[in-house]
Order: structure tokens, then C-alpha cells, then sequence
């Protein structure tokens, strides 16, 4: 067979560079968008997420400490050191 160019179709449009060029600034732009997503995700949201829990936890031990010694002064036997 003979090798059939798709502009010689019937309807078929020849590509412009205009439109080439349109697609690609499309491309790029959402490429673009999605790395911005990406970088949003992974580098601020994440850690954001992951030091309020931290922080939450560090909170809960303070608080949780505090409470085992409130606790011990008021259960101390008289004359025992602890």
C-alpha cells in the first residue's frame, strides 16, 4: 500500500501552528498547575498536618504528666519518699 497523509482525508484540517502552539501552552500550563498542586501538597499541607499532631501529642504528655503528679502528691503515704 501507498502511504495516505491524513490532511488528504476528507475533512480532515491541516494542523496549524497557532493551534500547535495553543496546545502545548495548554499542556504546560496545566502541567504547571498540577506540580504547583503537588508541591502544595507535599511540602505544605502535609507538614502542617503532621507538626499540629506532634504538637497535639507534646500537649497531651504535658497535660497527662502533670495529672500523674497531681495524683501522687494526693496519694503520697506520710514518711515514703518517692
Amino acid at each position: 500500500g501507498q502511504a495516505v497523509h491524513a490532511a488528504s482525508l476528507p475533512g480532515a484540517q491541516t494542523p496549524d501552528r497557532f493551534g500547535i502552539f495553543a496546545a502545548m501552552v495548554s499542556a504546560a500550563s496545566y502541567a504547571f498547575w498540577v506540580d504547583v498542586g503537588l508541591i502544595g501538597v507535599f511540602f505544605v499541607a502535609f507538614p502542617a498536618l503532621v507538626t499540629g499532631l506532634i504538637v497535639f501529642a507534646a500537649v497531651q504528655a504535658m497535660a497527662e504528666r502533670r495529672e500523674n503528679q497531681r495524683y501522687l502528691e494526693e496519694h503520697r503515704i506520710p514518711g515514703s519518699e518517692l
